[in-house]
């Protein structure tokens, strides 16, 4: 796999704790966008077993994790990008003080194992490998999330829309863009390096 265009960061913040739910003191409430899902389904059980506290975690996009907080959702701990993070610090509703940048992450492009590794080392290697590709897998054309947004742009900014879409075989919450390239439904997946990077096959 190779990493194409921008960074896409995850920021971390605790919620103001002023809602009628209260949680239990073995039980920590977590929000996090997609994008940090497989980091924390590694890390988590470590801190369960070490604090001896369960974490209870909802995964969303970071526009719908960013929504619903705003709209009263609770949660003890919220991950998301600095846009959506300081976006509900404005609202009052995260502790502002408690804002921490916790990783960075980019877009990446994965080939099922065994088949040869595309050029992406430019941006005009990458626009060659793509309009090569028979399919590609990726997320939503209009997804609220972070990644499904910036492939769309890189697309645009190649001048390869079109031919993109064209291809597209679109991941989901129950088979990512991996999965769908390991199980051999597209020649090329574009998502977010971490979550590439747990598939088996590719």
């Amino acid at each position: 796999m190779k990493r194409f265009a921008a960074v896409l960061g995850a920021t971390v913040a605790l919620f103001i704790g002023s809602y009628p739910y209260v949680a239990e003191a073995d039980e920590v409430r977590l929000a996090a966008a997609w994008g940090v899902r497989q980091v924390l389904l590694e890390l988590g059980p470590q801190f369960e077993a070490e604090t001896g506290h369960k974490i209870v975690a909802m995964y969303e996009t970071n526009s719908a994790l960013v929504q619903q907080a705003s709209a009263g959702g609770y949660f003890d701990v919220v991950v998301a990008n600095r846009p959506g993070i300081e976006r509900l610090a404005r609202i009052n509703r995260v502790v502002a003080g408690s804002i921490v940048d916790i990783a960075s992450s980019v877009a990446a492009v994965a080939v099922r194992s065994g088949t040869p590794k595309p050029d992406v080392s430019t941006a005009e290697a990458l626009k060659r490998a793509l309009l090569a590709a028979r399919s590609i897998s990726r997320p939503p054309f209009n997804s609220t999330g972070t990644t499904g947004n910036h492939i769309t742009l890189v697309a645009e900014r190649l001048g390869i829309t079109a031919d993109v879409n064209a291809k597209a075989v679109i991941g989901d919450r129950v088979r990512s863009p991996g999965q769908v390239v390991a199980d051999g439904d597209a020649d090329v997946a574009l998502h977010m390096l971490q979550e590439l990077m747990a598939i088996p096959g590719i």
